[in-house]
């Protein structure tokens, strides 16, 4: 008696099918990994960065002077300056100019001039306004995060 070994046509068909579902339903939901993941990465970066102005306001960093300088941020729709002193000046020659990433946008509120100031030394927010937030929105899907911060420089996300 002969034994038959292998898989029939319609066994592989039921199989190569399921696969294909499977695949067809993983790709969809990895499809919105990406703007998620570059919203997550954007606002983290920015967050760190706030808080490193902040610790240079605290410690007195400075790259010249023996004085303690306050730092900042300026921020623009598509970019945010990091800043050394009291106030924003385009034509510094220290500004570090950073871009969030592709199809970021930030926006603030209750921000004066967009620009958030930590003090020289006590690294608290000057000129602070209740409600100060830098939102960080994915173009492509309006996704956003919110940092809520607060007159010690605190962050809330």
């Amino acid at each position: 008696m002969k034994k038959n070994r292998g898989f029939t046509l319609i066994e592989t068909l039921v199989v190569i099918g399921i696969f294909l579902v499977l695949a067809g339903i993983s790709s969809m939901s990895l499809g919105n990994l990406y703007p998620q993941a570059n919203l997550s990465v954007s606002t983290n970066v920015l967050m760190s960065d706030i808080k490193t102005q902040q610790l240079k306001s605290m410690t007195g960093y400075s790259f010249s002077s023996t004085q303690i300088e306050s730092h900042g941020v300026y921020f623009e729709p598509t970019q945010y300056t990091l800043f050394t002193g009291s106030s924003f000046s385009p034509a510094d020659t220290r500004n570090i100019v950073i871009s969030p990433g592709v199809n970021i946008s930030l926006s603030t509120v209750n921000i004066t001039g967009n620009t958030l100031i930590f003090s020289a030394g006590s690294g608290e927010v000057a000129g602070y306004v209740v409600g100060g937030v830098v939102t960080v929105t994915e173009t492509n899907t309006s996704q956003q995060k919110s940092l809520e911060i607060n007159p010690m420089g605190s962050i809330s996300l």
